[in-house]
């Protein structure tokens, strides 16, 4: 038993054993498994509408299909792939929040915000300024006053 074991490897080992033991296979119908595919390799940038037009459902039916083998709605994976590619555009390409926008599909770069405050709990500037601390704001393309004021300065110099 779980008390009897003399490690912590020998403790995590028992429940994996016995976690897995209570695991029950399942099987996803096609439909949705393809929604999930299509989902990812666009990045969430399918409407909705659409793949239940492919699947011959009704949205209301293929949404609830959707939730009740996947756990969340199709709308709801397609925000979290597009604020994932979103994470990754910035952090590989450092591309500016209005780039980053048009390129994940949202509506601009007001819209990219309001997703973002609502899967991350901040804003893309402070996210970044959280998880790359390296970057300066104007390598994302967001001038900001103090740059203008720096530039200013420099150009009275030469």
């Amino acid at each position: 038993m779980l008390l009897d074991a003399g490690t912590w490897r020998e403790r995590f080992a028992i429940l994996d054993r016995a976690f897995v033991s209570k695991l029950k296979p399942t099987s996803t119908r096609p439909e949705i498994a393809w929604a999930w595919r299509t989902l990812e390799e666009t990045h969430g940038s399918v409407p909705v509408q659409r793949l239940a037009d492919e699947t011959g459902w009704s949205r209301q039916h293929f949404s609830d299909r959707f939730r009740d083998a996947i756990g969340v709605t199709p709308k709801s994976v397609a925000r979290v792939f597009r604020f994932e590619r979103a994470c990754r555009m910035i952090k590989d390409q450092q591309r500016g929040l209005a780039h980053v926008a048009a390129s994940c599909g949202y509506f601009d770069q007001a819209h990219l915000t309001r997703e973002w405050n609502a899967l991350a709990g901040c804003s893309p500037r402070e996210w970044i300024a959280r998880e790359l601390p390296f970057l300066q704001d104007y390598e994302l393309g967001g001038r900001d006053n103090e740059c203008d004021d720096i530039k200013s300065v420099y150009q009275s110099f030469v």
